[in-house]
């Protein structure tokens, strides 16, 4: 699997996972005293244009109420039934 699609993965992953909350809710959630998020992060992230560092992953997921792998897990793919 290649980087382009590993981005797209968390992308897809983290927007089914934030179901109703803005980008700025969730930015302004995963922010801490130390470091700042900002919506922008949250949106590209999504779209597959940011590379995030450990901390946001860990941070969205803390958010979301998920576990990390949740976040960076590569979809199911469902196997087609030959027919017999």
């Amino acid at each position: 699997m290649d980087g382009d699609m590993i981005l797209r993965n968390i992308g897809e992953n983290v927007r089914r996972l934030r179901g109703e909350l803005s980008y700025s809710e969730v930015a302004r959630r995963c922010s801490t005293k130390a470091w700042t998020c900002y919506p922008a992060h949250i949106e590209k992230l999504e779209k597959g244009q940011h590379q995030p560092g450990v901390l946001l992953l860990f941070r969205v997921a803390e958010v979301l109420g998920v576990d990390l792998n949740q976040i960076i897990a590569a979809p199911k793919r469902t196997r087609k039934k030959s027919a017999a």
